[in-house]
């Protein structure tokens, strides 16, 4: 989706660049999101459950840190379902000519990057097959790119999925790290205000003797979209409630 809105939509959505245009293209392009993105909970065909800090940790590597495991260029994504797309690959003559299209749409075999056409209800010319999203599924969601322009001036430059995971087990050290300071922070006030008896002694408002007692819970506060350093330039004047106009398309 990022590089979508990159190198697509040049970096802006109606007029919008930055972080409120992506979080607004996201919002219009991806079906089923308009519901649920500004309350921080999956969609209730993904469970309803609440947004998790690792889902959290994957966007703002992508759209912090530059951590995309696939190439810029690649900005298409399909489910495999048969009414949404087809798959096919081309068949050549003795002149090397195209001779006809060989449907192949559900034999994950056939599928070959850079040279398999995807066909869908949503690209009018398709795209090509870049690869799966997960080679283990029986189903695997379709990756593939647009613009063989973009794949030439783009180049295959990514970084990995081990890299990826590094990111998100520093982020949890520093999760677990900030729980155990906070901890720490709480046993320390509770030594210093205990009196003989072993009750609390409270020097200061009831208000601020609670916010004292939930130290060690603390409760990370995540804006509605991440920071970005590969997005154009951040406009903070466009943060804010997404506009009425979004979800009816462009």
């Amino acid at each position: 989706m990022q590089n979508s809105f990159n190198y697509e939509f040049g970096g802006e959505y109606h007029g919008v660049p930055g972080e409120k245009g992506f979080y607004d293209f996201v919002k219009t392009w991806v079906y089923g999101t308009q519901g649920y993105m500004d309350s921080g909970h999956l969609a209730d065909y993904a469970g309803g459950e609440p947004v998790t800090d690792e889902m959290i940790d994957v966007a703002e590597a992508v759209l912090n840190e530059g951590i995309g495991i696939v190439p810029d260029y690649v900005d298409r994504i399909d489910s495999f379902v048969e009414k949404d797309y087809r798959a096919q690959n081309p068949i050549y003559d003795e002149d090397g000519k195209i001779d006809h299209w060989e449907d192949i749409t559900f034999d994950l075999n056939e599928y070959k990057p850079g040279t398999t056409h995807i066909n869908n209800i949503y690209d009018i010319n398709g795209y090509t097959f870049y690869g799966f999203s997960d080679s283990d599924s029986k189903y695997p969601d379709i990756l593939g790119y647009s613009s063989k322009t973009n794949k030439i001036m783009l180049g295959d430059s990514c970084s990995s999925y081990e890299d990826l995971m590094d990111y998100l087990s520093s982020k949890e050290k520093s999760r677990k790290q900030n729980n155990l300071n906070s901890l720490n922070e709480f046993a320390n006030f509770v030594e210093n205000n205990l009196s003989t008896t072993g009750n609390f002694i409270v020097k200061t408002s009831k208000n601020s003797f609670r916010e004292s007692m939930s130290a060690g819970i603390p409760k990370t506060k995540h804006t509605a979209y991440p920071n970005s350093t590969k997005l154009s330039p951040r406009d903070k004047q466009y943060m804010g409630k997404t506009d009425s106009t979004i979800g009816r398309g462009i």
